[in-house]
């Protein structure tokens, strides 16, 4: 785009001349030209004239400048024409003062904008263009005849432009009506050919432009082509002597037809195929090839592809130009930032423009696809199965083992080691009979997915992975039972050398099952299958062989008085299932705010970071749990109640550092996940809400550990339903939605129902009797088969 007078500043009256070179800056100008708007440019009218006689008249087009005040505009994609609409404001001859006239704005044809204000993005937009290169990536040049002008295009990696339009002489048309071989006819065609020639020259550059077609429907195109060959001999143009191989002849586009027919053309696709151009057709083709032969590595439907997007899993994304540049604001916006989105991570766009047959090709996918890195329906199915469902049963099977820790914890403390083998094998029955109660879940995960609104495609390959992971859901009832077995007695080193084996060891089995032997989601299985009952079988045979104290064999004691222990385990997975779900309940609710991708790509940000904190109370939560077992057991209330009181001291001074290094780098660590400024935006924001979430879980965990220590898992369940999902969710419903403070809102209803619950907790914890406490312990110990402590 060329700028010429300008005469203009922000936020300012102003005017400049502007010359559009390709459909880009048209439809840049048709984005910033707006209803009030001043355009002045020259046009032709077509003028019936009355001969003398009075009856015949005789038409002819004539050159007039008109100046409009803008009423609306069209953007046609087909032809690359502006069309403006308005009111005539200055009188010419021809178009009275006051009437409707459209004018159409074309490449290469100057007009004049006044504004009565200058917009910055408007400034900024104009100044962008003017230091574009038109089509700099440019690898085909079409010189398209039509029957009255010449068209030279420019082709490059998702640029079409029009770069010029040479008009026939008014004397042409007369000259057609006589033989195409007369004197004058040929005069006539020479001039236009030169017109053409000297435009063709100043837009293409043959040492760069790989290939050059010249078309016509009749003989222009060789006529032409002879006409280039004679005229650089005699001008000595080596550039174009030099590559007149490459200047091929093609039929098609002249008349009636245009571009978009000529480009169809097999002699043009094979000029193509080499080319960056060609790139967009072997992407078209390989989406085509994907959705029939390997869907998991393609999508297409604006849903589908966004979902991908928010993964960051496209690697090359296929656009119309109708959806791109959609009439539609909404929609022009909703595309626009997809695409920036996409170059933004690192993937490719490309933008099929609608004077391509490919862009028919990719109408019939919706107009939107996309070629993915990653296995996007794959990843998403085993994201659901380890998110939602598997989130679900791991939560409740962890929770029911934690019963173990309980018992065994006070056993150990209390000196009854004969009966830690005799609480590991009631709670393997135990969660031996939940694992199968809870199979259904993986067996009808398609189902249940879709009832809870996920995508039917995802849903499936959802369902048919979950029924491959009920090996490792079967391991879960030995692998908790004999992890809390273990840690009840200290012996916490051999679980962490088990597990750090088991990562390689699963590390490895993907890459051979998933790369080498390609077995996808089956193989995906495996390795989890076999990981999971890797480590349960190498803490079961510790167990058996190594652990001499406190596995004495199996016994029939391991059934006697089981309902209580159930009731105990039962007690312990709601307690830590509703902690879990409260948690899921933030994104879910997240996801229903009007910017929802936004809403919860800012929130599982911070959860990650919560997260990564949180991996060290849930250590915390395991020593003091045992510690507090153990020292109840041993009948020591008050060595309970300072252990109690120094790790959380502990816990407090690691939440207070942590607080400290998200409040310092709140500007910076969302750069870690994402790249988009909104984003990073955003979680800056909610950086405060983090840090005192992060001061809050620091408590937490240890009087959760407390709790599962002492056998209050009852009291904790119903003090969290209370906390978390009477008060807490409603209220950050209310202040989300109603108040409408979005993730904020959100966010602090969640911090107030876990500072709510951990209130009641250290409240409880001070009035808690400990010399009961170990009376309890002693009864317990005596009703479940040991013998009362005697310290």
């Amino acid at each position: 785009m060329k700028l010429k007078e300008k005469d203009f500043a922000v936020n300012q009256m102003g005017r400049v001349i502007i010359i559009p070179e390709e459909s880009d800056d048209l439809w840049m100008l048709y984005n910033i030209i707006n209803p009030g708007d001043y355009v002045t440019a020259d046009t032709s009218r077509k003028v019936h004239h009355q001969l003398n006689d009075g009856r015949n008249t005789t038409a002819s087009r004539v050159r007039l400048s008109v100046h409009l005040k803008v009423t609306c505009g069209d953007f046609d994609k087909d032809s690359s024409t502006l069309r403006i609409q308005g009111r005539n404001l200055e009188p010419n001859g021809y178009v009275a003062v006051g009437s409707f006239h459209t004018l159409t704005l074309e490449c290469n044809k100057p007009f004049e904008l006044h504004k009565k204000v200058w917009k910055q993005d408007v400034v900024e937009a104009l100044q962008e263009r003017e230091n574009h290169e038109v089509c700099p990536d440019a690898e085909l040049a079409v010189t398209l005849f039509q029957q009255d002008h010449a068209e030279i295009y420019l082709i490059g990696k998702g640029v079409t432009a029009m770069v010029s339009k040479v008009e026939t002489s008014s004397s042409s048309t007369e000259g057609r009506k006589s033989s195409s071989s007369s004197p004058s006819s040929n005069t006539t065609k020479n001039v236009f050919f030169r017109e053409v020639f000297a435009e063709f020259i100043k837009y293409v550059d043959l040492n760069k432009v790989k290939n050059t077609v010249i078309a016509s429907e009749d003989s222009k195109k060789d006529e032409f082509r002879r006409f280039m060959i004679s005229k650089a001999k005699r001008m000595k143009m080596r550039s174009v002597e030099e590559n007149i191989g490459r200047i091929v002849v093609a039929a098609g586009g002249g008349c009636n037809g245009n571009l978009k027919d000529l480009l169809g053309e097999s002699t043009v696709m094979n000029l193509m195929k080499d080319s960056k151009v060609g790139l967009q057709i072997r992407a078209l083709r390989k989406v085509w090839d994907m959705v029939s032969s390997d869907s998991d590595r393609a999508c297409y439907g604006p849903k589908s592809v966004e979902s991908a997007q928010e993964m960051g899993a496209i690697e090359t994304l296929l656009i119309s130009d109708e959806l791109y540049r959609s009439d539609e604001v909404a929609t022009r916006k909703r595309y626009g930032c997809l695409v920036k989105a996409v170059r933004d991570s690192g993937g490719e766009a490309l933008v099929y423009s609608s004077m391509h047959v490919m862009a028919e090709q990719l109408q019939q996918l919706t107009g939107i696809a996309a070629i993915l890195s990653l296995k996007y329906i794959k990843l998403s199915a085993i994201s659901l199965i380890n998110s939602v469902v598997g989130t679900f049963a791991f939560g409740f099977m962890l929770g029911m083992g934690s019963a173990t820790e309980t018992l065994c914890g006070q056993a150990f403390g209390a000196g009854q080691v004969e009966m830690l083998g005799v609480y590991l094998q009631r709670s393997w029955a135990i969660l031996s009979v939940t694992s199968l109660l809870l199979m259904p879940i993986y067996i009808f995960a398609a189902p249940i997915l879709k009832f809870l609104g996920q995508q039917h495609d995802i849903a499936d390959r959802a369902g048919s992975f979950a029924p491959l992971v009920i090996p490792q859901f079967l391991s879960l009832a030995f692998n908790f039972p004999t992890q809390k077995f273990l840690q009840a007695q200290s012996k916490v080193n051999i679980i962490a050398w088990i597990g750090f084996f088991a990562l390689i060891l699963h590390v490895v089995m993907l890459w051979l099952f998933i790369y080498v032997l390609q077995l996808g989601l089956t193989g995906a299985a495996l390795a989890f299958d076999i990981t999971s009952w890797v480590i349960t079988l190498a803490q079961l045979a510790y167990v058996f062989f190594w652990c001499k104290e406190g596995w004495h064999g199996l016994s029939w004691k391991a059934l006697k008085d089981i309902w209580p222990f159930v009731r105990l385990s039962l007690e312990s997975a709601v307690m830590l299932c509703l902690e879990v779900w409260y948690m899921m309940s933030l994104i879910v609710l997240a996801g229903h705010l009007d910017n929802a991708v936004i809403a919860v790509d800012s929130l599982s940000i911070c959860m990650n970071l919560n997260g990564w904190e949180f991996m060290i109370f849930i250590g915390v939560n395991a020593a003091v749990s045992v510690r507090a077992s153990n020292e109840l057991g041993l009948g020591h209330p008050r060595a309970a109640k300072y252990s109690v009181y120094v790790i959380t001291l502990q816990s407090f001074l690691i939440g207070i550092l942590c607080m400290v290094a998200i409040l310092i780098f709140r500007d910076s660590f969302a750069v870690i996940f994402t790249s988009s400024k909104p984003l990073q935006e955003l979680v800056t924001k909610l950086a405060y809400f983090l840090s005192v979430t992060m001061i809050l879980n620091s408590i937490q965990p240890v009087i959760s550990g407390v709790a599962v220590g002492g056998g209050w898992q009852a009291l904790v369940a119903y003090i969290n339903v209370g906390c978390y999902h009477v008060f807490g969710l409603p209220l950050g419903f209310i202040l989300g939605y109603k108040v409408n403070l979005g993730v904020k809102g959100l966010w602090g209803g969640m911090i107030c129902g876990i500072a709510l619950q951990t209130l009641l907790l250290l409240l409880i914890l001070y009035k808690t009797n400990r010399k009961k406490e170990v009376e309890q312990t002693d009864e317990r110990m005596r009703k479940w088969g040991g013998t009362r402590n005697q310290s």
